[in-house]
């Protein structure tokens, strides 16, 4: 009797129980194979290119465009911010690959940071992060201004003259001026943009060969030398006192001989 219920067992229960082992064991190994898929290099984070500047470049101006170019491999929307050390920052989200940038407004010899952070969301969930260098090139002072306008003229008159100077770095200009004539130098007078012409208007009151000067100065008070402009100022002479002694000589005809004699 023992050995029938052995063989019914071994017939009937052990094939059910092996089956089910089977199936437990394929499930697991389903499972691993599907962690192992999703755990590996099948979707990777946003990667940098080179930035524009390049990293640690010098000579920067103070007015430019900060650019890098940021791809997913996997093509997934990103999201991202690039951040300088001076406080200016641009961002995006939902992000496609291509060329990000920030646009910048920085001061003279300086070197400046900057942070890019990028991460896509929906796809690997990692962040990139990485951060970059970059120096602005030493102040100069402005060009020598150039002096343009009347090189002669009268006394009592008022002539008109342009001042421009250039200044190397982009910076704002101004100017002084001295006239030569007894009158005080200006005050600064400006800004003006680089390049861009003053136009004053001046009286001379001094008669003689005298000589316009005018200095530039950019934003930072770095100073140009006087440049310089020769003009002529011959005496002015009093037409209605002319007038006056024409209109005497005329109703007196007799009054001054010796006068009118000279006179021819």
């Amino acid at each position: 009797m023992v050995g029938i219920i052995l063989i019914f067992l071994e017939i009937c229960i052990l094939p059910s129980t092996a089956q089910n082992i089977e199936k437990s064991y394929q499930s697991t190994l389903r499972g691993k194979m599907l962690n192992a898929r999703e755990s590996g290099p099948g979707n990777l984070p946003p990667t940098f290119g080179t930035p524009i500047p390049i990293n640690g470049s010098t000579n920067n101006p103070q007015n430019f465009n900060w650019s890098i170019p940021i791809n997913d491999p996997e093509g997934d929307a990103f999201s991202w911010i690039i951040k300088c050390s001076n406080g200016l920052t641009s961002s995006g989200t939902n992000a496609l690959n291509g060329t990000k940038s920030l646009g910048l407004t920085v001061t003279n010899s300086t070197t400046y940071k900057v942070w890019v952070n990028a991460t896509d969301p929906i796809g690997s969930g990692q962040y990139t992060r990485g951060w970059f260098t970059f120096s602005t090139s030493a102040s100069m002072p402005p060009s020598l201004p150039v002096i343009n306008g009347s090189a002669s003229g009268k006394v009592g008159v008022s002539y008109y003259y342009n001042f421009v100077a250039i200044d190397p770095n982009g910076d704002d200009v101004y100017y002084r001026i001295d006239w030569d004539d007894g009158s005080p130098i200006t005050n600064w007078i400006g800004p003006y943009d680089s390049g861009q012409a003053m136009i004053v208007s001046h009286t001379f009151s001094n008669i003689g060969v005298l000589t316009i000067k005018c200095q530039a100065k950019d934003s930072y008070d770095l100073m140009s030398n006087w440049g310089t402009l020769d003009v002529t100022m011959p005496k002015s002479y009093n037409k209605p006192l002319l007038i006056f002694w024409e209109q005497l000589f005329q109703r007196h005809p007799n009054a001054f001989p010796l006068l009118w004699h000279l006179r021819g």
